[in-house]
């Protein structure tokens, strides 16, 4: 982050939930705490944060095998996370990074079609930009015959997803 600006990832095991935990962010400034955001999706014992000059990404698994990507957006002395700057996937931890090198994160994550079902289903990359203050889907490609992560934004097709 810039401008003196640190952000810091914790995990906070929520009350009445057992050995369940939460992603938490401290945003700092001058090594001064400002505020905290607590997440309300995914491990926190599985989270990652990544920052730019812009704000944060906090990436966390979901479930058995899926994950949870939320943009955090730094506002004034807090940060704000928009209900439409996170997306769930359901065939793994998603990645973070900036894709079209306009400053802001990108999130990348597999979907499945569920055709006919999860495990005989096809896996697609998938790629979402903040546009505003939301996380937009831009495209997908099939995983079978792109089976590293995208290193720029996708513009192909996407399958419709049962969910959607």
């Amino acid at each position: 982050m810039a401008d003196g600006y640190a952000a810091r990832l914790w995990s906070s095991p929520p009350p009445a939930t057992g050995d369940r935990s939460v992603p938490v962010v401290e945003l700092l400034h001058d090594n001064a705490h400002l505020a905290w955001w607590v997440g309300q999706l995914g491990s926190g014992w599985s989270a990652t944060l990544t920052c730019d000059s812009n704000g944060c990404v906090v990436i966390a698994g979901l479930g058995a095998h899926g994950g949870v990507a939320q943009s955090l957006l730094r506002a004034g002395s807090g940060f704000s996370a928009p209900p439409a700057a996170a997306v769930e996937f359901d065939t793994g931890l998603p990645l973070t990074r900036d894709l079209d090198h306009d400053g802001w994160l990108d999130v990348i994550g597999m979907e499945n079609d569920y055709r006919p079902n999860f495990a005989q289903g096809h896996n697609y990359w998938a790629t979402y930009r903040l546009t505003g203050r939301q996380l937009v889907r831009t495209g997908c490609t099939p995983a079978a015959t792109h089976p590293l992560p995208p290193d720029a934004l996708l513009t192909g097709a996407c399958p419709v997803l049962p969910r959607q």
